[in-house]
């Protein structure tokens, strides 16, 4: 089993929030050693939202957000492989795009679903669960057919199932 993971899920190994204890469970299982998968979009993404925490926040939170950044570029280079968006994945992208106009999905959301298809094809024999904390991102990969799992909603114990 692999796992992609998007931003609104990986975010949570990094401050307690709704979720954070399930993906902290899944992220530290042996069985899951080398599963994770992200698109070098959501690593940018991650960042990005650690670096707002920072910003907005006082001497304390930006010397948490420089830890923290060092912690998650660690998991980057130890623990998460990372998928280049290609450009058959923009092209794809903007096919599911049209087809799901009425999905409210954001653009990183469709890049993020084109990348976890281009991911399965690449990897057919593997099952792929989609990792995913936002609705509306969780609702389109539902709608794609791909087995999802919410960290805020969720049980890391029943994916092995």
């Amino acid at each position: 089993m692999i796992f992609f993971l998007d931003s609104s899920s990986l975010v949570k190994l990094y401050h307690d929030e709704a979720g954070a204890d399930a993906m902290r469970e899944l992220f530290r299982s042996p069985e899951h050693k080398g599963a994770f998968f992200v698109s070098d979009l959501v690593a940018l993404e991650v960042l990005v939202r650690l670096a707002k925490r920072g910003r907005l926040g006082g001497r304390k939170e930006r010397r948490m957000f420089r830890h923290t950044v060092q912690t998650h570029v660690r998991h980057r280079a130890e623990s998460l492989n990372v998928v280049g968006v290609e450009a058959s994945v923009a092209r794809h992208a903007e096919s599911i795009a049209v087809v799901n106009y009425d999905s409210g999905a954001g653009t990183l959301d469709l890049l993020h679903v084109a990348s976890a298809a281009q991911l399965q094809h690449r990897l057919p024999d593997q099952p792929l669960t989609f990792v995913v904390a936002d609705r509306k991102l969780r609702s389109l990969a539902e709608r794609l057919a791909f087995r999802t799992f919410d960290p805020e909603r969720g049980d890391p114990a029943t994916l092995d199932r």
